[in-house]
């Protein structure tokens, strides 16, 4: 009963946070946050090659201050990787809907990114209520089954991580 209402309660929250954001102008880009989920990738290395084009700089005309992620840990059971980044599991929220205090997303959450990259393409409803509820300027993202407010969405295969890191390269080039 309490997992029904707090799916209800996020998607509700969720609504409501889509509808109030608003892009804001960005005259350089000094952070960068990234949610991924990983079970959508073939290769675990393949999130670091997407980490890596924004630090040295590949997506932008500049090199980033800062680049924070946060990654939904794979499902298999013989998946045995250890995470060097934020992991963000449904059960870092509580009943009511929020993010338990030092959880591994109300950290990432209560930061402010120049850009946001979703980069899951199935997205569970507390998944899009993380992208949501993290404060960003423009977002960027996958096509996602779920609706999930991306101010760029790019269509490319999830693991064509490659593809994906062309494609922003050349539409961030021109916004910035």
């Amino acid at each position: 009963m309490f997992r029904k209402f707090t799916r209800s309660t996020i998607q509700k929250k969720t609504f409501l946070l889509q509808r109030v954001y608003v892009p804001e102008k960005m005259s350089t880009i000094a952070s960068v946050g990234l949610i991924v989920d990983l079970n959508i990738l073939s290769d675990y290395r393949d999130m670091s090659i997407l980490k890596e084009a924004f630090i040295r700089g590949d997506c932008l005309n500049q090199a980033l201050v800062e680049v924070d992620t946060i990654v939904v840990p794979l499902r298999r059971k013989n998946a045995e990787i250890i995470y060097t980044d934020k992991v963000f599991t449904n059960d870092q929220l509580t009943w009511r809907g929020a993010f338990k205090t030092g959880s591994d997303a109300q950290a990432f959450k209560d930061k402010k990114y120049d850009v946001l990259v979703n980069y899951f393409a199935k997205a569970s409803c507390e998944l899009a209520f993380l992208s949501a509820a993290t404060p960003a300027k423009f977002r960027i993202g996958l096509r996602s089954e779920q609706d999930v407010r991306n101010d760029l969405t790019i269509v490319v295969d999830p693991d064509a991580v490659e593809s994906f890191t062309g494609v922003l390269q050349t539409i961030l080039s021109k916004i910035n």
